[in-house]
């Protein structure tokens, strides 16, 4: 009899029980399971922005091997802007330039003035370079030697030409201005 009355004491308590059973689960939930709940959504959705930064790097980096193969692929043309406007003044270079493409053309260097640079006025981004030529020859040879300054990569511009003749047969004396440009 003593095992029913308690059967029946502990019957009597279920319902007490079971709703002290719940209200530890809820208070178990809400202070434990709960936050843990929250900091893994929190963890889930900086992951997804992780992700989606990486995705605009992966597509970022892939713009830049794109552009770096197209500056690649180009290489040559850039050398050949280079070498037409160099970024700095290089007066011996142009002075050996000059003379050599004078004495191919059969002209004759008499002398060259004073290198003189100056901001241009076509781009505020170039200088030029004035100096002017005193030549001796022919006529052809200075179409030749204007052809071969024309032709060149650098940037070459006339100002003037003035021509004398002198005593001999078809030999002339020429007096140009010129600018060459550069960065």
């Amino acid at each position: 009899m003593q095992k029913i009355n308690l059967y029946l004491k502990l019957v009597s308590f279920f319902p007490l029980i079971l709703i002290a059973f719940f209200v530890l689960l809820l208070i178990i939930g809400w202070f434990i399971i709960w936050p843990k709940f929250n900091e893994q959504a929190d963890l889930k959705q900086s992951i997804e922005i992780k992700q989606i930064e990486l995705t605009y790097k992966e597509q970022y980096i892939e713009k830049l091997e794109g552009i770096q193969s197209k500056l690649d692929a180009s290489e040559g043309q850039i050398s050949k802007i280079e070498s037409a406007l160099p970024s700095e003044n290089s007066a011996p270079s142009v002075y050996k330039f000059v003379e050599e493409s004078a004495s191919s053309a059969g002209l004759v260097l008499n002398s060259i003035s004073p290198f003189a640079e100056n901001p241009s006025q076509i781009n505020t981004r170039l200088s030029e370079t004035s100096f002017s030529l005193d030549l001796s020859g022919s006529y052809s040879a200075l179409k030749a030697f204007l052809s071969t300054l024309e032709k060149s990569a650098r940037l070459f511009d006339m100002n003037s030409v003035s021509l004398s003749s002198t005593q001999g047969e078809g030999a002339f004396n020429f007096l140009l201005s010129v600018r060459a440009f550069n960065y």
